[in-house]
């Protein structure tokens, strides 16, 4: 899956501060001129005056051929979205992998404190265990997503993702005693999807075959995230408690939300080869409806891939 190319190793690059970040760096020389050198004045007499060796185009080749060798073009930073021969300047990559949501939950841990608290009230002897809900679910770091994503490198500091995602499970319990029955059940579906902007002070990681995996480490960056997202939740939850055949507790509940939110997290990104990556990032969600129930963390671990 992972093969590398025939390419031979490489070394990782120094971290160094690209685009508009520049002017944070230390090393920015800002617009100072370059100090002249003692002996330049010497040098300018002697090349004020005609050679008698060799004819003067000579001399102007000479100083196109300095030229030439300082001048870099691969230094000249491109535009925003300006297009450039160079491989790493602009590609296409898809994100595969699953993110594990930690939400509030604040109305749904009410309701269930107190719709599940009258019927193991009733379980005087402690013969049934709690069941198992999706505030359980959400201390044991469970609701758990799947996620893809498609993006673009646009420049060396900045891409844009478009991502789907979503779910759907259920927690059955049931548990019985004699003639006596607790059943709690859950059901729940979401899917949702979302646009972010990555913004890499350091730049968008190289690409390459590296030596080792101290080299893969260095090539890493880290990198902000913002973007909005809209999702749709649709949830069940029903039991009852009865000593048979006569039922003393039901109750069910059914909720479907339209969830709009904006998000701002930041991320890291392990180059694995030339072609894979491994991205990791933590974010969190503002939303614009109930957010005492969806506000929350969500962490997401996907295998990036370039085209």
């Amino acid at each position: 899956m992972f093969q590398p190319s025939s390419k031979p190793p490489s070394m990782a690059d120094q971290w160094e501060l690209v685009g508009p970040f520049k002017v944070f760096s230390r090393k920015n020389p800002g617009n100072r001129e370059p100090q002249e050198r003692p002996d330049a004045a010497r040098d300018k007499a002697t090349s004020s005056q005609p050679s008698t060796s060799q004819p003067a185009r000579f001399e102007d080749d000479a100083i196109l051929s300095r030229f030439d060798d300082s001048f870099d073009l691969d230094r000249v930073p491109p535009g925003l979205f300006a297009s450039s021969k160079h491989q790493d300047d602009t590609f296409w990559y898809i994100d595969v992998g699953f993110r594990s949501g930690y939400t509030n939950l604040g109305w749904a841990k009410r309701q269930l404190d107190r719709r599940l608290d009258l019927p193991l009230k009733l379980d005087t002897f402690g013969i049934f265990s709690s069941p198992t809900t999706p505030i359980d679910r959400k201390s044991e770091f469970a609701l758990t997503t799947q996620y893809i994503g498609l993006g673009r490198r646009e420049t060396e500091w900045l891409t844009w993702n478009f991502y789907v995602g979503g779910a759907s499970g259920s927690d059955k319990n049931h548990q019985r005693w004699l003639n006596l029955n607790l059943e709690a059940n859950f059901n729940y579906t979401l899917i949702y999807t979302g646009l972010t902007a990555d913004i890499y002070p350091w730049g968008v990681p190289k690409y390459r075959n590296y030596l080792d995996l101290r080299e893969q480490l260095r090539a890493s960056r880290p990198y902000l995230l913002t973007g909005v997202e809209v999702g749709y939740l649709r949830a069940k939850g029903w039991g009852h408690f009865a000593a048979a055949p006569v039922t003393l507790y039901s109750d069910k509940q059914k909720i479907s939300n339209w969830l709009f939110a904006w998000l701002i997290g930041a991320g890291w990104e392990f180059p694995l080869n030339d072609r894979w990556a491994y991205n990791i990032s933590l974010h969190y969600t503002f939303h614009l409806y109930r957010p005492e129930e969806y506000n929350g963390y969500n962490a997401i671990f996907a295998f990036r891939y370039r085209f």
